[in-house]
Protein backbone atom coordinates (compact mmCIF):
# COMPACT_ATOMS: atom_id res chain seq x y z
CA UNK A 1 0.00 0.00 0.00
CA UNK A 2 2.93 2.20 0.45
CA UNK A 3 3.48 1.89 -3.06
CA UNK A 4 0.16 2.97 -3.81
CA UNK A 5 0.94 6.10 -1.95
CA UNK A 6 3.63 6.51 -4.09
CA UNK A 7 2.12 6.93 -7.06
CA UNK A 8 -0.36 9.48 -5.52
CA UNK A 9 2.57 11.65 -4.85
CA UNK A 10 3.29 11.17 -8.56
CA UNK A 11 0.61 12.28 -9.69
CA UNK A 12 0.27 15.98 -8.80
CA UNK A 13 4.26 16.10 -8.98
CA UNK A 14 4.11 15.25 -12.99
CA UNK A 15 1.33 17.60 -13.15
CA UNK A 16 2.94 20.60 -11.87
CA UNK A 17 6.15 20.11 -13.59
CA UNK A 18 6.05 18.52 -16.60
CA UNK A 19 2.26 18.19 -17.69
CA UNK A 20 1.22 20.96 -20.77
CA UNK A 21 -1.74 21.23 -18.48
CA UNK A 22 -3.42 20.43 -15.24
CA UNK A 23 -7.22 18.87 -15.19
CA UNK A 24 -8.21 20.46 -11.96
CA UNK A 25 -12.21 19.70 -11.46
CA UNK A 26 -12.40 19.38 -15.38
CA UNK A 27 -15.03 16.82 -14.26
CA UNK A 28 -17.00 18.97 -11.72
CA UNK A 29 -17.01 21.43 -14.03
CA UNK A 30 -18.81 19.27 -16.28
CA UNK A 31 -21.15 18.43 -13.67
CA UNK A 32 -21.91 22.18 -12.10
CA UNK A 33 -21.96 23.11 -15.79
CA UNK A 34 -25.04 20.89 -16.31
CA UNK A 35 -26.97 21.63 -13.43
CA UNK A 36 -26.47 25.28 -14.36
CA UNK A 37 -27.96 24.25 -18.70
CA UNK A 38 -30.53 22.31 -16.56
CA UNK A 39 -31.39 25.39 -14.22
CA UNK A 40 -31.81 27.14 -17.54
CA UNK A 41 -34.10 25.17 -19.15
CA UNK A 42 -31.17 23.76 -21.82
CA UNK A 43 -30.27 20.24 -22.67
CA UNK A 44 -27.24 19.31 -20.13
CA UNK A 45 -26.84 15.54 -21.03
CA UNK A 46 -23.38 15.02 -22.93
CA UNK A 47 -22.25 18.87 -23.08
CA UNK A 48 -19.07 19.88 -22.30
CA UNK A 49 -18.55 23.05 -19.99
CA UNK A 50 -15.94 25.85 -21.20
CA UNK A 51 -13.42 24.51 -19.30
CA UNK A 52 -11.87 21.01 -19.44
CA UNK A 53 -12.67 18.06 -21.40
CA UNK A 54 -15.36 16.62 -19.03
CA UNK A 55 -18.98 16.02 -20.10
CA UNK A 56 -22.21 15.03 -18.16
CA UNK A 57 -22.77 11.47 -18.93
CA UNK A 58 -24.98 10.41 -16.35
CA UNK A 59 -28.89 9.78 -16.68
CA UNK A 60 -30.97 13.28 -16.19
CA UNK A 61 -32.26 11.74 -12.74
CA UNK A 62 -28.49 12.43 -11.54
CA UNK A 63 -28.34 15.59 -12.11
CA UNK A 64 -29.91 16.27 -9.14
CA UNK A 65 -26.85 15.03 -7.18
CA UNK A 66 -25.01 18.50 -8.46
CA UNK A 67 -28.37 21.00 -8.15
CA UNK A 68 -26.99 22.49 -4.91
CA UNK A 69 -23.74 23.40 -6.22
CA UNK A 70 -24.96 26.01 -8.41
CA UNK A 71 -25.76 27.96 -5.41
CA UNK A 72 -21.88 28.64 -4.63
CA UNK A 73 -20.58 31.39 -6.16
CA UNK A 74 -17.82 30.13 -8.08
CA UNK A 75 -16.41 26.66 -9.44
CA UNK A 76 -13.66 26.53 -7.17
CA UNK A 77 -15.63 26.77 -4.07
CA UNK A 78 -18.58 24.29 -4.96
CA UNK A 79 -15.39 22.20 -5.68
CA UNK A 80 -13.67 22.29 -2.58
CA UNK A 81 -16.80 21.25 -0.71
CA UNK A 82 -17.34 18.37 -3.36
CA UNK A 83 -13.34 17.30 -2.73
CA UNK A 84 -14.27 16.61 0.99
CA UNK A 85 -17.54 15.04 0.69
CA UNK A 86 -15.76 12.57 -1.74
CA UNK A 87 -12.87 12.13 0.68
CA UNK A 88 -15.56 11.52 3.58
CA UNK A 89 -16.49 8.25 1.42
CA UNK A 90 -13.07 7.38 0.55
CA UNK A 91 -12.63 7.23 4.19
CA UNK A 92 -16.29 5.37 4.72
CA UNK A 93 -14.45 2.87 2.06
CA UNK A 94 -11.55 2.65 4.30
CA UNK A 95 -13.91 1.87 7.23
CA UNK A 96 -15.65 -1.21 5.97
CA UNK A 97 -12.20 -2.61 4.53
CA UNK A 98 -10.77 -2.13 8.11
CA UNK A 99 -14.22 -3.70 9.79
CA UNK A 100 -14.06 -7.13 6.97
CA UNK A 101 -10.76 -7.50 8.06
CA UNK A 102 -11.29 -7.45 11.54
CA UNK A 103 -13.99 -9.55 11.34
CA UNK A 104 -11.96 -12.57 9.83
CA UNK A 105 -8.00 -11.75 11.01
CA UNK A 106 -8.72 -9.77 14.64
CA UNK A 107 -7.79 -6.41 15.61
CA UNK A 108 -5.48 -4.40 13.56
CA UNK A 109 -2.88 -2.39 15.02
CA UNK A 110 -3.09 1.74 14.15
CA UNK A 111 -0.45 1.98 11.41
CA UNK A 112 -2.45 -0.81 9.37
CA UNK A 113 -5.00 1.17 9.89
CA UNK A 114 -3.61 4.66 9.27
CA UNK A 115 -2.54 3.15 5.94
CA UNK A 116 -5.25 1.23 4.70
CA UNK A 117 -7.29 5.13 5.23
CA UNK A 118 -3.95 6.53 3.36
CA UNK A 119 -5.02 4.04 0.70
CA UNK A 120 -7.98 4.77 0.46
CA UNK A 121 -7.84 8.42 0.07
CA UNK A 122 -4.32 9.64 -0.85
CA UNK A 123 -2.44 6.44 -3.69
CA UNK A 124 -3.11 6.98 -7.10
CA UNK A 125 -6.71 6.58 -7.90
CA UNK A 126 -8.43 8.42 -5.13
CA UNK A 127 -5.94 10.95 -6.18
CA UNK A 128 -7.19 10.78 -10.06
CA UNK A 129 -10.92 10.85 -9.27
CA UNK A 130 -10.61 13.61 -6.29
CA UNK A 131 -8.98 15.86 -8.38
CA UNK A 132 -11.36 15.95 -11.44
CA UNK A 133 -14.01 15.86 -8.49
CA UNK A 134 -15.36 12.55 -9.84
CA UNK A 135 -18.69 10.99 -7.75
CA UNK A 136 -16.59 7.68 -8.18
CA UNK A 137 -15.57 7.22 -4.24
CA UNK A 138 -19.22 7.49 -3.18
CA UNK A 139 -20.23 4.68 -5.64
CA UNK A 140 -17.35 2.50 -4.58
CA UNK A 141 -18.38 3.10 -0.65
CA UNK A 142 -22.41 2.01 -1.96
CA UNK A 143 -20.76 -1.25 -3.61
CA UNK A 144 -18.25 -1.82 -0.11
CA UNK A 145 -21.62 -1.84 1.92
CA UNK A 146 -23.41 -3.57 -0.58
CA UNK A 147 -21.00 -5.88 -0.23
CA UNK A 148 -21.03 -6.38 3.49
CA UNK A 149 -24.95 -6.42 3.90
CA UNK A 150 -25.37 -9.15 1.62
CA UNK A 151 -22.59 -10.75 4.03
CA UNK A 152 -24.85 -10.09 7.00
CA UNK A 153 -27.74 -11.63 5.20
CA UNK A 154 -29.29 -8.15 4.73
CA UNK A 155 -29.99 -8.55 1.86
CA UNK A 156 -32.72 -5.92 0.49
CA UNK A 157 -30.76 -3.34 1.92
CA UNK A 158 -27.64 -4.87 0.09
CA UNK A 159 -29.44 -5.03 -3.09
CA UNK A 160 -31.02 -1.27 -2.60
CA UNK A 161 -27.26 -0.13 -2.43
CA UNK A 162 -25.67 -2.29 -5.41
CA UNK A 163 -28.66 -0.74 -7.67
CA UNK A 164 -27.46 3.11 -6.97
CA UNK A 165 -23.93 2.95 -8.47
CA UNK A 166 -25.80 0.62 -11.44
CA UNK A 167 -28.30 4.09 -11.79
CA UNK A 168 -25.04 6.80 -11.56
CA UNK A 169 -22.88 4.31 -14.02
CA UNK A 170 -25.00 1.64 -15.29
CA UNK A 171 -22.42 -0.83 -16.33
CA UNK A 172 -21.85 -1.86 -12.14
CA UNK A 173 -25.80 -3.62 -12.81
CA UNK A 174 -22.94 -6.15 -14.18
CA UNK A 175 -23.12 -7.24 -10.39
CA UNK A 176 -26.47 -8.84 -11.34
CA UNK A 177 -23.91 -11.98 -12.03
CA UNK A 178 -22.82 -11.58 -8.56
CA UNK A 179 -26.14 -11.84 -6.31
CA UNK A 180 -27.34 -14.94 -8.95
CA UNK A 181 -24.54 -16.73 -7.77
CA UNK A 182 -24.98 -16.21 -4.08
CA UNK A 183 -28.68 -16.97 -4.69
CA UNK A 184 -29.64 -13.29 -2.93
CA UNK A 185 -32.90 -13.37 -4.64
CA UNK A 186 -33.94 -10.34 -2.31
CA UNK A 187 -31.57 -8.27 -3.09
CA UNK A 188 -32.05 -8.96 -6.73
CA UNK A 189 -35.92 -7.86 -6.55
CA UNK A 190 -34.84 -4.96 -4.39
CA UNK A 191 -32.00 -4.00 -6.82
CA UNK A 192 -34.66 -4.16 -9.94
CA UNK A 193 -37.26 -2.74 -7.97
CA UNK A 194 -34.60 0.50 -7.15
CA UNK A 195 -33.67 0.56 -10.56
CA UNK A 196 -37.21 0.40 -11.88
CA UNK A 197 -38.18 3.24 -9.50
CA UNK A 198 -35.51 5.46 -10.46
CA UNK A 199 -36.42 5.07 -14.08
CA UNK A 200 -40.15 6.10 -13.78
CA UNK A 201 -38.79 8.97 -11.94
CA UNK A 202 -36.72 10.25 -14.32
CA UNK A 203 -38.86 9.66 -17.06
CA UNK A 204 -41.89 11.41 -15.15
CA UNK A 205 -38.81 14.32 -14.42
CA UNK A 206 -37.66 14.92 -17.49
CA UNK A 207 -39.79 13.03 -20.47
CA UNK A 208 -39.56 10.37 -22.25
CA UNK A 209 -37.04 11.92 -25.29
CA UNK A 210 -34.24 13.36 -22.97
CA UNK A 211 -34.07 9.85 -21.28
CA UNK A 212 -34.30 8.53 -24.77
CA UNK A 213 -31.45 10.96 -26.40
CA UNK A 214 -29.72 9.87 -22.98
CA UNK A 215 -29.38 5.91 -24.14
CA UNK A 216 -29.06 7.32 -27.29
CA UNK A 217 -25.86 9.51 -26.32
CA UNK A 218 -24.47 6.39 -24.03
CA UNK A 219 -24.84 3.76 -26.94
CA UNK A 220 -23.49 5.85 -29.93
CA UNK A 221 -20.86 8.30 -27.88
CA UNK A 222 -20.21 7.90 -25.10
CA UNK A 223 -19.36 3.68 -25.18
CA UNK A 224 -16.50 4.49 -27.23
CA UNK A 225 -16.63 1.61 -29.57
CA UNK A 226 -16.15 3.62 -32.83
CA UNK A 227 -12.71 4.72 -31.13
CA UNK A 228 -11.58 1.03 -31.10
CA UNK A 229 -12.52 1.30 -35.27
CA UNK A 230 -9.53 3.55 -35.76
CA UNK A 231 -5.95 3.72 -35.29
CA UNK A 232 -5.81 4.17 -31.29
CA UNK A 233 -3.57 7.04 -30.02
CA UNK A 234 -1.06 5.06 -27.45
CA UNK A 235 -2.18 7.83 -24.94
CA UNK A 236 -6.19 6.72 -25.13
CA UNK A 237 -6.35 5.85 -21.50
CA UNK A 238 -9.31 2.82 -22.14
CA UNK A 239 -9.40 -0.08 -19.72
CA UNK A 240 -11.28 -2.31 -21.57
CA UNK A 241 -10.53 -6.13 -23.22
CA UNK A 242 -11.87 -4.19 -26.70
CA UNK A 243 -8.56 -2.50 -26.51
CA UNK A 244 -5.91 -5.29 -27.17
CA UNK A 245 -8.81 -7.44 -29.32
CA UNK A 246 -9.23 -3.93 -31.95
CA UNK A 247 -4.98 -4.20 -31.86
CA UNK A 248 -4.89 -7.85 -32.65
CA UNK A 249 -8.05 -8.21 -34.69
CA UNK A 250 -8.38 -4.56 -36.93
CA UNK A 251 -10.48 -5.72 -39.41
CA UNK A 252 -13.40 -7.11 -37.05
CA UNK A 253 -16.16 -4.48 -37.17
CA UNK A 254 -16.00 -2.46 -33.90
CA UNK A 255 -19.55 -3.50 -32.17
CA UNK A 256 -18.31 -7.29 -32.12
CA UNK A 257 -15.49 -6.10 -29.59
CA UNK A 258 -17.40 -6.34 -26.97
CA UNK A 259 -19.17 -9.58 -27.67
CA UNK A 260 -15.69 -10.66 -28.10
CA UNK A 261 -14.57 -9.49 -25.07
CA UNK A 262 -17.63 -11.56 -23.54
CA UNK A 263 -16.80 -14.89 -25.10
CA UNK A 264 -13.08 -14.32 -23.37
CA UNK A 265 -14.43 -13.49 -20.16
CA UNK A 266 -17.98 -15.08 -19.49
CA UNK A 267 -15.91 -18.94 -18.78
CA UNK A 268 -13.38 -17.44 -16.60
CA UNK A 269 -16.49 -15.60 -14.44
CA UNK A 270 -17.89 -19.03 -14.08
CA UNK A 271 -14.79 -20.58 -13.25
CA UNK A 272 -14.06 -18.15 -10.75
CA UNK A 273 -18.27 -18.32 -9.26
CA UNK A 274 -17.63 -21.56 -8.66
CA UNK A 275 -15.71 -21.06 -5.20
CA UNK A 276 -17.93 -19.46 -2.13
CA UNK A 277 -17.18 -21.32 0.96
CA UNK A 278 -15.14 -18.73 2.37
CA UNK A 279 -14.46 -15.62 2.69
CA UNK A 280 -11.32 -15.38 0.52
CA UNK A 281 -12.56 -17.43 -1.79
CA UNK A 282 -15.88 -15.12 -1.97
CA UNK A 283 -13.61 -11.85 -2.09
CA UNK A 284 -11.91 -13.48 -5.10
CA UNK A 285 -15.24 -14.15 -6.74
CA UNK A 286 -15.87 -10.41 -5.98
CA UNK A 287 -13.17 -9.24 -7.31
CA UNK A 288 -13.17 -11.29 -10.61
CA UNK A 289 -17.04 -10.22 -11.17
CA UNK A 290 -15.25 -6.37 -10.72
CA UNK A 291 -12.80 -7.24 -13.14
CA UNK A 292 -14.95 -8.45 -15.79
CA UNK A 293 -16.83 -5.27 -15.39
CA UNK A 294 -14.34 -2.95 -15.91
CA UNK A 295 -12.77 -5.56 -18.82
CA UNK A 296 -16.56 -6.04 -20.27
CA UNK A 297 -17.69 -2.67 -20.69
CA UNK A 298 -16.33 -0.31 -23.46
CA UNK A 299 -16.78 2.63 -21.78
CA UNK A 300 -14.43 1.94 -18.44
CA UNK A 301 -11.27 3.91 -18.07
CA UNK A 302 -8.24 3.66 -15.85
CA UNK A 303 -9.55 5.80 -13.02
CA UNK A 304 -12.27 2.59 -12.65
CA UNK A 305 -9.61 0.80 -10.93
CA UNK A 306 -10.80 2.94 -7.79
CA UNK A 307 -13.63 0.42 -7.54
CA UNK A 308 -11.09 -2.70 -7.22
CA UNK A 309 -9.60 -1.39 -4.02
CA UNK A 310 -13.18 -3.54 -2.36
CA UNK A 311 -12.12 -6.40 -2.25
CA UNK A 312 -8.63 -5.84 -3.27
CA UNK A 313 -7.27 -4.44 -0.15
CA UNK A 314 -8.85 -6.80 2.32
CA UNK A 315 -7.15 -9.60 0.34
CA UNK A 316 -4.31 -8.09 0.83
CA UNK A 317 -4.51 -8.95 4.78
CA UNK A 318 -6.39 -11.76 4.32
CA UNK A 319 -5.30 -14.18 1.64
CA UNK A 320 -2.24 -16.54 2.29
CA UNK A 321 -2.42 -18.45 -0.81
CA UNK A 322 0.10 -18.66 -3.19
CA UNK A 323 0.81 -17.89 -6.39
CA UNK A 324 -2.30 -15.99 -6.00
CA UNK A 325 -1.04 -13.37 -3.09
CA UNK A 326 2.30 -12.73 -5.55
CA UNK A 327 0.01 -12.24 -8.43
CA UNK A 328 -2.73 -10.25 -6.78
CA UNK A 329 0.57 -7.80 -5.49
CA UNK A 330 2.17 -7.59 -8.50
CA UNK A 331 -0.72 -6.74 -10.98
CA UNK A 332 -1.49 -4.15 -8.42
CA UNK A 333 1.51 -2.12 -8.35
CA UNK A 334 1.68 -2.33 -11.82
CA UNK A 335 -2.24 -0.72 -11.84
CA UNK A 336 -1.05 1.44 -9.70
CA UNK A 337 1.55 3.10 -11.93
CA UNK A 338 -0.94 4.14 -14.96
CA UNK A 339 1.78 5.59 -17.00
CA UNK A 340 1.48 6.61 -20.80
CA UNK A 341 3.38 7.39 -23.54
CA UNK A 342 3.32 10.90 -23.31
CA UNK A 343 4.46 10.92 -19.98
CA UNK A 344 7.36 8.23 -20.65
CA UNK A 345 8.53 10.37 -23.44
CA UNK A 346 8.27 14.27 -21.42
CA UNK A 347 10.37 12.65 -18.65
CA UNK A 348 12.93 10.73 -20.57
CA UNK A 349 13.36 13.92 -22.73
CA UNK A 350 14.97 15.62 -19.68
CA UNK A 351 17.11 12.80 -18.68
CA UNK A 352 21.01 12.75 -19.44
CA UNK A 353 20.28 9.77 -21.84
CA UNK A 354 21.86 9.22 -25.46
CA UNK A 355 19.59 9.73 -27.88
CA UNK A 356 19.51 6.14 -30.07
CA UNK A 357 18.63 4.71 -26.18
CA UNK A 358 15.34 7.01 -25.48
CA UNK A 359 14.43 6.20 -29.14
CA UNK A 360 14.44 2.44 -28.26
CA UNK A 361 12.74 2.86 -25.10
CA UNK A 362 10.01 5.35 -26.41
CA UNK A 363 9.39 3.02 -29.28
CA UNK A 364 8.92 -0.21 -27.09
CA UNK A 365 6.77 1.46 -24.21
CA UNK A 366 4.66 3.13 -27.18
CA UNK A 367 3.54 -0.69 -28.60
CA UNK A 368 3.12 -2.22 -25.81
CA UNK A 369 1.11 0.92 -24.43
CA UNK A 370 -0.56 0.91 -27.62
CA UNK A 371 -1.87 -2.63 -27.12
CA UNK A 372 -2.93 -2.40 -23.63
CA UNK A 373 -2.55 0.46 -20.69
CA UNK A 374 -0.57 -0.57 -17.83
CA UNK A 375 -3.69 -0.56 -15.60
CA UNK A 376 -5.40 -3.15 -17.60
CA UNK A 377 -1.99 -5.07 -17.55
CA UNK A 378 -2.04 -4.78 -14.19
CA UNK A 379 -6.13 -6.17 -13.77
CA UNK A 380 -5.06 -9.12 -15.97
CA UNK A 381 -2.79 -10.48 -13.63
CA UNK A 382 -5.09 -9.81 -10.84
CA UNK A 383 -7.36 -11.86 -12.69
CA UNK A 384 -4.83 -14.47 -13.31
CA UNK A 385 -4.55 -14.54 -9.52
CA UNK A 386 -7.93 -15.18 -8.95
CA UNK A 387 -7.89 -18.06 -11.57
CA UNK A 388 -5.03 -19.67 -9.45
CA UNK A 389 -7.14 -19.70 -6.05
CA UNK A 390 -9.78 -21.11 -7.83
CA UNK A 391 -7.92 -23.69 -9.73
CA UNK A 392 -5.49 -24.42 -7.65
CA UNK A 393 -6.06 -24.01 -3.46
CA UNK A 394 -7.54 -26.42 -1.02
CA UNK A 395 -11.43 -26.81 -1.32
CA UNK A 396 -11.94 -27.21 2.31
CA UNK A 397 -12.33 -24.00 4.36
CA UNK A 398 -9.39 -22.34 5.94
CA UNK A 399 -11.22 -19.33 7.60
CA UNK A 400 -14.27 -18.58 9.76
CA UNK A 401 -17.42 -17.94 7.26
CA UNK A 402 -19.69 -15.29 7.76
CA UNK A 403 -22.67 -15.61 9.62
CA UNK A 404 -25.01 -13.80 11.12
CA UNK A 405 -25.41 -14.89 14.50
CA UNK A 406 -22.54 -12.78 15.88
CA UNK A 407 -23.67 -9.46 14.64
Amino acid sequence: MATGLVGGGLIPTYFALWAPEIPLAWDFRAYLNAADLFLSGDPFVGVSPPVGNGEFVYPPIVIGMFLPFAAFPDVMSAFLVQLVIQGAFCLGTGWVIISVIERHRGPLDRLDKLLICLFCVASTYPVIVLGQGQVDPVLLFALSLAFLFEERGQEIVSGVLFAIPAIVKLFPALFGVWLVRKRSWRAIKAAVATGLSAIAVSVLAFGIDRNLNYAWFILTERSRIRDLGNTLSPNFSALTLSRPLSVFLPNVEPHLYPLLALAVLAPILVVLSYRIETIEARLLAYLGTVAGMLLLSPASNIHHVLFLYFPLVPLMYLLDHEPTRTLLHVGTVVMLFPVQPLQVETVLSMAPLPLLVEAVIVDAVRDILTTGTMTLWGLLLVLCGCLTFTLGSPTEPTSVTLSTEDD
